[in-house]
């Protein structure tokens, strides 16, 4: 039995509920906003069923048979698509809105237990746990774009963002509901820094969008 639960997303306060049987583990859930209805990934031991959900009253709509096994699934209404987790494994997948396969990557094997996903406009997300937890971040031609360390150490368990601001589940006495210091909408950056390599002279780093060409500081260092 699967139980939905329904909350405000203002106040965060209990609105309904509904249990649904014949469902699986059913950890992540995701809400196709072109179609109007919610998309819970069974997970086991239905790996390859997704139930589709009137977001109004929480009853089942429909079960839908897939080709893939997954775990978790994100939609994304720009891009008019589907990211899931590939299930026994850290790949993933993009479907389309009928669920059926686009292209499928391989993803970065972590070490970490695989959870939950979300994704944007810009990239894809999966929250994976393990005595720590990172946050997973892909582009949509699969490339890895970095991992980001989450202070908690209780067991996350998946991943949702309103508007720009993401929040996640960790299980600790009942679960509980975190808002992450992360902010999908903002640049990835990085810093490169330069080394005299035995050299001398100094020179200051520089910073890079993802994504931006950007040109590096010409050589200042002496043999």
């Amino acid at each position: 039995v699967c139980t939905l639960m329904k909350f405000d997303i203002n106040s965060w306060e209990y609105v309904a509920k509904e249990q649904i049987i014949n469902m699986g583990h059913s950890n992540d859930m995701t809400y196709n906003s072109d179609k109007g209805y919610l998309v819970v990934a069974n997970n086991a031991p239905y790996y390859d069923v997704v139930t589709l959900i009137n977001p109004d009253t929480l009853a089942p709509i429909k079960d839908v048979k897939i080709k893939e096994d997954i775990y978790a699934i994100a939609y994304n209404a720009k891009h008019k698509c589907y990211v899931v987790g590939l299930s026994g494994t850290y790949d993933f997948a993009i479907l389309d809105s009928d669920f059926k396969v686009k292209k499928k990557f391989d993803g970065v094997k972590t070490g970490y237990t695989r959870q939950g996903c979300d994704c944007d406009d810009d990239y894809i997300y999966f929250v994976q746990s393990g005595g720590s937890n990172i946050l997973v971040v892909y582009d949509y031609e699969g490339n890895h774009i970095t991992d980001i360390p989450m202070a908690s150490s209780d067991e996350v368990e998946n991943i949702f963002h309103v508007g720009s601001t993401y929040y996640t589940t960790l299980f600790y006495y009942g679960n509980k509901l975190y808002r992450i210091g992360f902010n999908g909408a903002s640049k990835i950056t990085y810093h490169i820094s330069y080394d005299a390599n035995g050299g001398e002279g100094e020179m200051k780093g520089t910073t890079v969008t993802y994504g931006e060409s950007t040109k590096l500081t010409p050589n200042a260092f002496t043999r």
